[in-house]
């Protein structure tokens, strides 16, 4: 598969890290990027439980500073939320978070997400 593919030539050398990188959940997944990002910036998702998986392991991997994520869901469960971040929870500083919930829009900026 594309991922594993992107996996293994990743093994023979990859950026340090990226300044920025944006994408979908599914995209950034196949791509498996390795390096640490100082802002990823997700686009408009709906989120299944497949890519509620996806999303924490491109999280894992690429480590965001600051994190934009636009959810697009109907009933949207906000206590989810924190598992979705969990595994950016020690690198991430600021959080952009879009909710589309029935046709309303709520947007807020966190800053400082993770008490240090």
């Amino acid at each position: 598969d594309w991922r594993e593919h992107s996996l293994e030539a990743q093994q023979h050398g990859c950026w340090a890290s990226l300044q920025c990188l944006r994408g979908n959940v599914r995209g950034l997944y196949v791509l498996g990027i390795q390096s640490k990002v100082e802002h990823l910036d997700l686009q408009p998702t709906h989120i299944n439980p497949l890519d509620s998986r996806r999303l924490t392991t491109v999280l894992s991997e690429t480590r965001p500073s600051a994190l934009s994520l636009r959810f697009y869901i109907p009933g949207f469960d906000t206590s989810k939320l924190g598992k979705y971040l969990a595994p950016a929870e020690e690198t991430l500083n600021a959080l952009y978070l879009e909710i589309e919930l029935q046709k309303v829009k709520y947007r807020g900026l966190m800053s400082k997400l993770v008490s240090r």
